[in-house]
């Protein structure tokens, strides 16, 4: 099965290579990929791959030019690469500072000014609301689910808020125990995909949560796009394991949680502003809250 591309960024978001190592690994998304990675200035890679055979080449300057040849006793695997330029050799890394200005912008979030990290692979790219309903989101960069639950328990526990892990792909674990610690999570290969003119969001996401989200709203979908339902709020009650309200403010176009009721209620009451809110409004509202 192909790797997501959200896992191989993940994978190689520390990385530096030369350019023909990125094309090798990205692949048929290393076009849409690029204009993600920055060089590394003054670093010249030490080896690089043979067009032709795979086989890794060692570099050479020569002069003002760059040139790779094959190790010692392989030259008949190979042949030497003359007259290279200084972008064929330099080492290029992700940019990681572009690449979540992009992510803040398909998920419509405030981006920080100072990123934090709460570890290795862990980032604050931005926020949503202000104040006690002000949310914190978080992009792990994990390859895989244990990658991703140490990162969970590292940003649970040093938030006490409610917020939003952003993953590369759905991991069953993380999602149970996100939702018991009462923090949410954002999966990138449903929600975010790169395109020729950068990142956009996708169109008809189709990850777990969101489509059950969507289902379980559909049957608000004509009165909030029509306005055809009276009153300023209408409250929708939904089975869950505990009670929450969502109030949807359109003053600032953010969906806030209310206080949880009492330990033990069996019901999810979900709040919004009706006449003026499109539906693809609502949607991205749970898509970002829920």
């Amino acid at each position: 099965m192909k790797m997501s591309i959200w896992t191989t960024v993940a994978r190689l978001h520390e990385a530096k290579m030369s350019v023909a190592d990125w094309r090798r690994l990205l692949a048929a998304d290393f076009k849409r990929v690029q204009p993600y990675l920055v060089e590394c200035a003054g670093e010249i890679a030490g080896t690089i791959p043979c067009p032709h055979s795979g086989q890794r080449l060692q570099v050479a300057e020569c002069g003002r030019k760059y040139a790779a040849f094959p190790e010692e006793g392989f030259e008949g695997d190979s042949y030497p690469l003359t007259d290279l330029k200084l972008a064929d050799v330099i080492l290029w890394r992700l940019d990681r500072g572009s690449l979540e200005a992009g992510l803040c912008g398909v998920l419509d979030l405030s981006p920080v000014a100072s990123h934090e990290y709460t570890s290795d692979s862990a980032r604050l790219i931005g926020t949503v609301g202000a104040g006690e309903a002000r949310k914190l989101f978080f992009l792990g960069y994990a390859v895989d689910e244990s990658a991703a639950l140490i990162l969970c328990v590292g940003v649970a526990q040093a938030n006490r808020q409610r917020c939003c892990l952003v993953l590369p792909v759905f991991f069953p674990r993380c999602d149970e125990y996100l939702r018991r610690c009462e923090h949410d999570m954002i999966v990138l290969e449903d929600v975010a995909a790169f395109a020729d003119n950068g990142l956009v969001a996708r169109e008809k996401p189709e990850g777990r949560r969101l489509k059950a989200v969507g289902e379980r709203v559909s049957s608000e979908q004509s009165a909030v796009s029509s306005g055809a339902v009276s009153g300023r709020l209408r409250e929708k009650r939904v089975e869950a394991g505990r009670r929450r309200s969502v109030v949807y403010d359109k003053n600032d176009r953010r969906a806030v949680r209310a206080q949880k009721g009492r330990a033990g209620a069996h019901a999810l009451t979900i709040k919004y502003d009706l006449p003026a809110v499109s539906w693809a409004v609502v949607r991205r509202v749970y898509m970002a809250n829920w």
